[in-house]
């Protein structure tokens, strides 16, 4: 029988019977609200039955000390202290791991977390697969970095190709800063195509490399590491492809340093291309390699070439004129017959009054108001033409030209910012051989001054002081409003061109049209083909003609004149421009042509080189010009100017000197040859032969232009 007190005793014991729950070794004040004050209640009614609640509603009206339901020891105290105590990097992990499985905004059934496309496959992989590069891209010619950049890596992909493994980069410097990424990512990459070792096929393709094709299996065959590895010691290592069968090679090696393919793909339509392997060594082509007759070498022939250049451009606007005979005279650069003025220490030019000439056009320039030396330069002008042509006495007033003219501008007295300082050489000494046999005159002999006492007994010695001169030139008003006039008239040129072209296509459909219309029975088909054919070769010759008429006067129109190039033995390629007379038979013929050719009288008529003009290579705008060594071993065709005795002894394939090529089949042959010996037909094209190959399209367009100059019918 209980009594009262047992039964209050029994109560009392129950009150107190409690279980004790471990504590949670995550911490509740991550998941508590922030805003504590005024926390979101959701009704329960609204929840599903078994829909768990959220740890905010949790917590949220719960305190630090409600959570405890009973007094903790000492010991579990210091336990507890221990486990709810985050750690940074703890914390940092779980932050990032939080961050990277939020849902994606492209997520769906297939690809919960989302999905990317891989940059080396191109396919869509799920987004937790794969990693996102972390480097901060940066545009070309800007300091600031842009934004993150978009590469993506499939898991496969990077650790078959690359060698590199998503997860322990995620893990392996997670929470680390590095400049040049961006922050907060969790982890630190910088892709493959950020590093420039991408080997997919675009990026191959960018560098002008072929498609790897499927090299994982023959890698993994091989005892290989990734596809990067072997790529490094081989760029060009190919493996099958799809659509393409494959070659039988040897195996693999994957040492470093070794240059064996894996398997080289060859396509079944283009077998052919079998012989452009760079294995296979092509022979060169044999060249007729033409001594030019000249003692000229590189620095004074460059001289030489831009006088003749200067006059030919600016000429038209020059006073006064140069006579047309003394144009023709530069196209002679400097061979000519080689006469007893001829000599190695000066190689002949223009006559001295072509010399005279060119000294008045080129400081008709220089007499400008403009240019602060007008009133001078009109002075010596006046005295060169009273002097008659005598190349001392012209010097002698250049000399006290140049004298005067920097006495006032460094003259206190004369404001130094009207004014323009003339600076030109002084003329190339006299050569021995004509100083021994001439005698100097006593006008020579008073005047004073080292500068002034200088013979001038040859025109090439004036090349410096006319090189100076029209270094000067190029700063006056005169020679910038030329060269916008000439940019001007070439475009206008282009177009009457362009529209001759389309008028001439309009009428040669038309003509064709009426031709077909005219077949009345099969009698006639024979004749009407023939007559057709005749008909098209005309058509096709008119274009013909006025297009390369227009490649003749566009060269004249450039600002600047240059060598064609450099081969890849630091041979040096010249091919001059044709001759002013040319230049204008050509100009005349596009604009007869723009007329329809209204008045045949007119039509402008030009004679072509002969065999022996040519083969003389008296005119340098002729053939195409090559100074450098021969190449061992290759015969010499002595050219008609050079005796045989001079011509044995010439050959000396260790000096350099001028080679000339003027047959516009030898021209195609030196474009082949340059090709050949650079290596530019091989497979694999590197960015670096872009020059040479720029040089071989040169010659190939000169040896077209120069077959037409040959023609007698360029102009019908």
């Amino acid at each position: 029988m209980n009594t009262p007190s047992s039964s209050s005793g029994l109560a009392r014991v129950k009150q107190q019977v409690y279980v004790a729950v471990p504590l949670s070794p995550y911490p509740l004040s991550r998941h508590q609200s922030i805003n504590k004050a005024a926390p979101v209640h959701v009704p329960t009614g609204k929840l599903k039955e078994n829909a768990p609640l959220k740890l905010s509603h949790v917590a949220m009206d719960l305190t630090p000390q409600d959570i405890r339901k009973r007094k903790i020891s000492e010991r579990d105290n210091i336990d507890s202290k221990d486990v709810l105590a985050p750690k940074g990097k703890k914390q940092r992990l779980a932050n990032a791991a939080l961050s990277a499985t939020a849902p994606a905004s492209n997520a769906c059934p297939e690809f919960p977390n989302g999905y990317v496309y891989c940059h080396q496959c191109y396919k869509k992989r799920n987004a937790s697969e794969c990693i996102h590069c972390t480097f901060q891209c940066q545009a070309k010619g800007r300091a600031q970095l842009e934004g993150r950049c978009i590469i993506n890596f499939c898991k496969s992909c990077l650790k078959n190709r690359y060698g590199e493994d998503v997860d322990v980069i995620k893990s392996g410097r997670a929470g680390k800063k590095e400049k040049g990424h961006v922050e907060k990512a969790g982890y630190i990459f910088k892709c493959p195509k950020c590093r420039d070792i991408c080997n997919c096929a675009r990026c191959r393709k960018a560098k002008g490399l072929q498609p790897t094709g499927n090299l994982t299996l023959a890698v993994r065959k091989a005892g290989g590491i990734s596809v990067a590895q072997a790529l490094a010691n081989d760029p060009k290592i190919t493996g099958p492809m799809r659509g393409k069968v494959a070659l039988k090679a040897e195996a693999p090696n994957m040492n470093v340093g070794s240059t064996k393919s894996l398997v080289k793909p060859l396509a079944l339509k283009t077998q052919p291309r079998v012989t452009k392997q760079s294995t296979i060594e092509k022979q060169l082509p044999l060249l007729a390699w033409t001594p030019v007759p000249t003692y000229l070498d590189l620095k004074d022939a460059e001289a030489r070439f831009q006088i003749r250049e200067f006059i030919l451009r600016f000429g038209s606007i020059m006073e006064p004129k140069i006579p047309k005979s003394q144009l023709a005279e530069l196209d002679d650069v400097g061979c000519g017959s080689r006469t007893q003025l001829d000599d190695e220490e000066l190689a002949g030019w223009v006559s001295e009054a072509c010399v005279r000439s060119i000294v008045l056009g080129v400081l008709g320039f220089l007499a400008d108001k403009s240019h602060g030396l007008g009133k001078p330069v009109r002075c010596a002008i006046e005295d060169i033409r009273t002097s008659g042509v005598n190349l001392s006495k012209i010097w002698s007033i250049l000399a006290t030209l140049r004298s005067s003219a920097n006495r006032a501008f460094t003259s206190s007295s004369f404001n130094s910012g009207d004014l323009t300082a003339l600076t030109f050489p002084d003329p190339l000494p006299p050569p021995t051989s004509i100083v021994q046999n001439i005698r100097i005159t006593r006008s020579l002999r008073d005047t004073t001054g080292p500068s002034l006492s200088i013979a001038i007994v040859h025109p090439g010695q004036m090349i410096p002081v006319i090189q100076g001169l029209i270094e000067s030139a190029h700063d006056t008003n005169a020679v910038r409003e030329e060269l916008d006039r000439g940019i001007q008239e070439g475009k206008e040129i282009t177009r009457e061109v362009k529209e001759y072209v389309k008028l001439e296509n309009e009428r040669w459909d038309m003509e064709r049209k009426d031709l077909e219309a005219s077949l009345m029975d099969k009698e006639k088909v024979k004749g009407y083909t023939r007559k057709v054919k005749v008909q098209r070769d005309m058509h096709k010759r008119r274009v013909e003609n006025i297009e390369n008429a227009l490649k003749l006067i566009l060269p004249a129109c450039a600002p600047r004149f240059s060598h064609l190039g450099t081969d890849s033995a630091g041979r040096s390629f010249w091919a001059l421009l044709p001759g002013a007379s040319e230049r204008k038979i050509a100009r005349d013929f596009i604009t007869s042509a723009a007329s329809g050719f209204k008045d045949s009288k007119k039509r402008p008529r030009a004679r072509a080189f002969t065999e022996d003009e040519r083969s003389a290579m008296r005119d340098w705008s002729s053939f195409v010009l090559l100074w450098g060594k021969k190449p061992h071993g290759v015969p010499t065709a002595n050219s008609p100017s050079c005796d045989e005795d001079e011509g044995n002894e010439d050959e000396d394939e260790d000096v350099e000197k001028w080679w000339g090529f003027y047959d516009p089949g030898e021209i195609l042959k030196l474009a082949g040859w340059v090709r050949v010996e650079a290596g530019i037909d091989s497979e694999d094209e590197m960015e670096s032969k872009s020059s040479l190959s720029s040089l071989a399209k040169a010659l190939e367009e000169y040896a077209a232009l120069l077959e037409w100059r040959l023609r007698d019918d360029r102009y019908d």
